[in-house]
């Protein structure tokens, strides 16, 4: 329904017909991306060999990520951590909308930590990700068409950054960020923090980062 519905606002809006069929073949296979991104919850096999176990710099910024999602929810969470030497250097915590999906709420939280890692100017970064899917589409983006709108910003902000790379790490290594983007999608209501430090209102051992 959602892509018919986009179909129709392209006709009323900007004059653009699309043949049924287009259409009709773009909701398959955001449906079977679904059904698949759906399966984030579960520990997640290692499909290929390209996706492997990053070893964590001293020297440079490194900034942890993840997404919440559930379908018994109206919310999403974010999270992203930027450390370099260990140290918290900036951070965002986010509740949102829900996404269509658990990968929709993954690459959602690695855009949002890219526009904000840029604003407060840090320049070079090496994104941590406990997703492995997410891996795949930003080294084969054209194999992910239901997604190449996000793709195209992901592409955007990426080649702002004078140095960039995204990495894999095991989820034993990114249970801050998971705990902290559930935290975020269970207050049950849209907010955004970004700053040096933590809010308010998570305890000293929520607050922990890796």
């Amino acid at each position: 329904m959602w892509y018919i519905w986009k179909a129709r606002n392209r006709k009323i809006f900007d004059n653009l017909s699309e043949p049924p069929q287009e259409t009709l073949n773009i909701a398959i296979q955001e449906e079977e991306e679904w059904r698949r991104a759906n399966q984030r919850e579960d520990p997640q096999p290692m499909r290929n060999s390209t996706v492997q176990e990053s070893s964590i710099p001293d020297d440079r910024p490194v900034c942890f990520i993840d997404g919440s999602w559930h379908r018994d929810t109206s919310r999403s969470g974010h999270r992203w951590i930027a450390l370099c030497g260990g140290r918290l250097v900036h951070l965002g915590l986010k509740g949102s909308r829900r996404s269509l999906s658990p990968l929709h709420a993954e690459l959602e939280t690695l855009l949002w930590a890219m526009k904000c890692l840029l604003a407060v100017q840090i320049n070079s970064i090496l994104i941590l990700t406990d997703c492995t899917d997410l891996i795949e589409m930003t080294s084969s983006p054209e194999e992910w068409p239901t997604f190449s709108t996000e793709m195209r910003d992901y592409v955007y902000y990426r080649d702002l950054f004078s140095m960039f790379s995204i990495k894999y790490i095991p989820r034993s290594g990114n249970t801050s960020a998971d705990y902290l983007a559930k935290c975020a999608r269970i207050r049950g209501f849209c907010f955004s923090h970004v700053s040096s430090t933590v809010p308010d209102w998570l305890s000293l051992e929520e607050s922990s980062y890796p």
